[in-house]
């Protein structure tokens, strides 16, 4: 394929895919802002430059959604567009398959699904994480802040748990106990304090005492260590990780999901079949974009009269499907009905394997 041709239809499949992405992100926020609306109302503080960083914070999490329908679309009105001016039929004339004369649409596919992938990995958790605090802002106390009344953590690779009457997540904590577990599950030491907070890398505590236990657990090695103010820097926790046990999953990236395995070992089996199902969501529908651009063009190409379009409604059709499949067995790996891969990754994995096989018909 040269190079003039390959920029060709790069371009041309390019300017649909833009205009979509647009038109999808546009009715988004018309929806978003009618759901937002009472709570702007409600809020006397709310200006319009608060409205428009909420809606761009939010794009991170619309985009990975959006972008497999847009691809596909864009892949049909390119492959529309061609077959009416004959210029698929003089690719073809030229020796070209149509695996071929599609590679941009699959680079470009691959390209939209990485940078969803990433989306949703790097961007959307924590964008999710501020839009929903804008959203208790404004309907609330005004104060954006992650405060959570009487949490507890249980760190099972460390053998420590921590309670803490009032968790802040940004800012100090409030009556606070650490206990440490030796092997054998009796307690080695017990930390109490009145607040703390997480300074320059470590845990500084405020008005407490330490106390050490012996080997049976249960009497005191010496007296109480009181203390006005004590850095811990042994204390590998942070306020993030504890945070992320409280937080939904879909507030969560993966590799938090997988922190938060990895440190709570002894989850319950519905908790880890929620997160393990979620990560396999998370990987592989970032691959839709791919299905979209495989499906676009290879139900579109028909050369019967009135193929395109029935071709074009078909793969909207299988499009939708996706969605609908994808959903459904998300929710029903996350209430443990199905397994994690089934669960999560099997419906994507089976409709980019009927975009193959369609695209390997029309080859």
């Amino acid at each position: 394929m040269s190079r003039i041709l390959f920029w060709y239809v790069a371009r041309e499949y390019l300017l649909p895919l833009v205009c979509c992405l647009f038109a999808f992100v546009a009715l988004f926020m018309v929806q978003e802002l009618f759901d937002v609306l009472p709570d702007v109302l409600q809020s006397q503080r709310v200006g319009f430059g608060q409205i428009a960083h909420y809606f761009l914070i939010l794009q991170p999490t619309v985009l990975p959604v959006v972008m497999p329908m847009a691809a596909l679309l864009a892949a049909s009105f390119m492959v529309c567009g061609f077959q009416r001016h004959h210029e698929l039929s003089a690719m073809r004339a030229g020796g070209m398959s149509l695996a071929v004369c599609a590679r941009p649409v699959w680079l470009v596919g691959l390209v939209l699904s990485l940078a969803a992938l990433w989306l949703g990995e790097s961007l959307a958790p924590q964008c999710k994480l501020m839009a929903d605090r804008m959203r208790h802002a404004w309907g609330e106390t005004g104060e954006i802040r992650e405060v959570y009344d009487t949490l507890c953590f249980n760190n099972g690779v460390a053998r420590r748990d921590w309670f803490f009457a009032q968790f802040n997540a940004e800012g100090e904590q409030r009556d606070i106990m650490v206990k440490q577990f030796r092997p054998d599950h009796t307690t080695e030491w017990e930390l109490t304090a009145r607040s703390g907070s997480y300074e320059a890398g470590q845990w500084v505590f405020r008005e407490g005492a330490f106390r050490r236990f012996d080997q049976q657990g249960r009497l005191l090695e010496g007296p109480v260590e009181p203390f006005e103010r004590r850095g811990f820097p042994e204390l590998s926790e942070t306020p993030e990780q504890i945070a992320n046990h409280m937080r939904d999953v879909e507030e969560l990236s993966i590799a938090q999901m997988l922190a938060t395995m990895r440190y709570n070992p002894a989850l319950p089996e519905r908790s880890l079949r929620l997160l393990r199902t979620t990560i396999w969501y998370r990987v592989v529908f970032s691959f839709s974009s791919l299905v979209g651009a495989l499906l676009g063009v290879a139900l579109t190409i028909s050369y019967e009269r009135g193929g395109n379009l029935r071709g074009f409604a078909l793969a909207i059709g299988l499009m939708v499907a996706h969605y609908v499949f994808c959903h459904i067995a998300l929710v029903l790996g996350q209430q443990a009905y199905v397994p994690p891969f089934v669960g999560g990754a099997l419906p994507t994995l089976a409709f980019l394997g009927i975009g193959v096989w369609q695209m390997h018909r029309k080859r």
